[in-house]
């Protein structure tokens, strides 16, 4: 059967890994168990740790704001007063872990007394490889002052074995890991002691510092309001009381005279209309219609009134032209008059708008720092009953206790682990050795390396290859083998046929015997050439003849077999070219048998002769270097592989 599913270059085989690696399965499940028993011996042996944890809230109230009572939450507003929010949560979890607190912990708790806290030893010497290597790549010994190195040594093993977080809740968790577990469970009890002292220290404070930040604004304000109310005495002393309402009638005035001033305007350009028709001459009842048209206000009653006629609209009487002239005048007057009080009264409310203005700007001071002092009076009431009252703001859900199994090492974790990388290494080992071998690990890619015309399968030949040289003929005659048939027939055409082996089962010699049988039953007369260190077997001669100066033992029964040769000697031999044509000539085919894969000597010699190369594999024997080796010589024409 042919295959010719072949892949391309540069791809990586998946099948051809994978079975690298099942190839290799004892060699990793041995690194693998040698991970696992090193990564349990290190969980064993290693220092155990001990974590305990302490949990605990501090209630976020608003002891640090204005408790301003409701009633008062315009007046705050107005005053411009807001409260100041007190610390959260984390700004607590991030002192825990800042220097300052951690000196603190270090002196309550004598952590420098710890080694396992404090690991600076000053007296210790360095052994001699270590001092050597320091001294080569120019190591200099900090000159740091010894107390300072001892608590930088210990804020590092602080912030290592100290762990701080706030759960879900809202409450604050503190872990503490330890070799010791009591002192685990005491130093975070201890821990948690030391925050709750300094909480408590910083509210006095803040009470403290709040009450005497009131009772200054207080006294400010006060006197604040007394000078608002002094200087309110004095404008009132100094200028009208009643200058908004002065203003307020001054305006009233100027609107009326304005009013009486337009009303005067507009009689007189109606006395102007009718002095014009006066003039003219022509009274009719048509002329005071066209009057009324051009100015209505000659029915209006005042004009009447002025004018000395009936306030009957029905009776009209035209007026002389000295009455028009005389009441001209009347009103011109009293424009005039009327521009004067406009402006004296303009001048008076100009005067009364400034004292408004600035008696409202007192005003509107004087309500804020009533109001300011109203608010920081009720603030200072509650501030000093608030003092008295110390409610209980720290809460401990969990006191810390020492606990019963390490928290590390995680042996389970560790164990995982070495198995894990024992997988890894153990599995890159193999990959190594399987490139190092350069052997095939798949049938697909030997086929897909060897390329060959044909690819047969070669074990149902390696039990009729065992049997003896006598025995074959008959086994052959009573027994069919497909594949050899199969063979035989691709090389039936082929005066040379070249069996070469690569690590394959049966060997080039069996296979070269067999198929030298069925050419034998075929008809032909048959050479075999056995390149191998036992190339003949004297029970299987008859007699010996010669071709070409080429000792053959000559067999009537089956095929002939050339003695030992030496083959290298044969190949490189001078008559090498009349010894081959004397033997084409002589036989019907020839069949060289080599099972030395590391030498391709003899297929280089026959290349010439155009002969069938049949090349016996197997899988992780057969080294990839000799298939590219025998293909750069001559192309396989037959691949038997297992």
């Amino acid at each position: 059967m042919t295959d010719n599913s072949y892949e391309k270059d540069g791809e990586i085989d998946l099948s051809e890994l994978f079975t690298t690696l099942w190839c290799h399965k004892l060699w990793i499940a041995l690194v693998t168990s040698l991970f696992i028993f090193c990564s349990g011996y290190y969980s064993l042996t290693s220092t155990k740790h001990f974590t305990a944890v302490a949990v605990f809230e501090i209630e976020q109230n608003n002891s640090n704001s204005l408790n301003i009572p409701g009633e008062f939450g315009a007046l705050a507003s107005l005053a411009g007063l807001s409260g100041v929010t007190s610390s959260n949560s984390e700004a607590l979890l991030e002192r825990i872990l800042e220097r300052e607190f951690i000196l603190k912990v270090s002196q309550s708790l004598s952590l420098q007394e710890d080694p396992f806290f404090q690991t600076y030893q000053p007296n210790s010497r360095d052994p001699i490889w270590k001092a050597a290597i320091k001294k080569v790549i120019g190591w200099e010994k900090s000159d740091a002052d010894e107390q300072y190195i001892i608590d930088s040594t210990i804020q590092e093993s602080y912030l290592d074995y100290v762990q701080t977080s706030q759960t879900s809740a809202g409450a604050i968790e503190i872990s503490v890991t330890h070799e010791d577990p009591k002192l685990a469970a005491g130093y975070a009890n201890q821990i948690m002691k030391l925050v709750r002292q300094t909480v408590e220290t910083e509210e006095e404070k803040s009470k403290e510092m709040r009450l005497s930040y009131l009772a200054e604004t207080l006294a400010d304000a006060l006197q604040d309001m007394e000078i608002a109310q002094k200087n309110i005495k004095n404008f009132t002393l100094e200028n009208s009381a009643a200058a908004q309402e002065n203003f307020i009638v001054g305006s009233l005035q100027l609107d009326s005279l304005r009013l009486e001033r337009s009303e005067a305007e507009e009689f007189l350009l109606v006395l102007k209309t009718l002095r014009e028709l006066v003039g003219l001459g022509d009274l009719d009842i048509n002329a005071y219609k066209a009057l009324r048209a051009r100015a209505p206000l000659v029915d209006d009653l005042d004009f009447r009134r002025i004018m000395g006629m009936s306030e009957t609209i029905s009776s009209w009487s035209w007026p002389t032209l000295d009455t028009i002239e005389s009441v001209r005048e009347t009103l011109s007057d009293r424009i005039s008059r009327l521009d004067v009080d406009i402006a004296n009264i303009e001048e008076s409310a100009i005067s009364y708008a400034a004292s408004a203005e600035d008696q409202a700007k007192l005003l509107r001071d004087a309500k804020i720092a009533e109001a300011t002092f109203t608010v920081l009076t009720e603030q200072v009431k509650s501030q000093t009953l608030v003092a008295g009252f110390k409610p209980e703001s720290f809460t401990v859900f969990a006191y810390a206790t020492p606990p019963l199994t390490p928290s590390s090492p995680k042996r389970n974790l560790i164990l995982a682990l070495g198995a894990v990388l024992g997988i890894f290494a153990g599995s890159t080992l193999s990959l190594i050795n399987g490139m190092r071998r350069g052997v095939f690990y798949t049938r697909s890619s030997i086929l897909s390396a060897a390329q060959a015309a044909v690819s047969l399968k070669a074990n149902s030949l390696r039990r009729p290859a065992r049997l003896p040289a006598s025995k074959l003929p008959d086994a052959l005659e009573l027994r069919s083998v497909s594949v050899l048939d199969e063979a035989q027939v691709n090389v039936a055409d082929k005066p040379i046929v070249y069996v070469a082996n690569s690590g394959g089962k049966p060997s080039a010699s069996q296979l070269g015997r067999l198929m030298a049988i069925r050419s034998f039953q075929s008809g032909r007369n048959v050479l075999l050439f056995d390149l191998g260190p036992q190339s003949s077997k004297k029970g299987d001669e008859k007699s010996t003849k010669d071709v070409a100066g080429i000792a053959i033992n000559a067999s009537d029964e089956t095929f002939d077999q050339a003695q030992s040769l030496r083959g290298s000697v044969f190949f490189t031999s001078v008559n090498f070219e009349k010894q081959m044509a004397a033997l084409i000539e002589a036989y019907d085919q020839i069949f060289f048998c080599s099972d030395d894969a590391t030498s391709n000597a003899g297929l280089m010699a026959i290349k010439s002769f155009n002969p069938a190369l049949i090349l016996l594999t197997r899988l992780r024997k057969t080294k990839k270097a000799n298939i590219q080796k025998i293909k750069s010589i001559y192309p396989i024409s037959i691949l038997f592989h297992d």
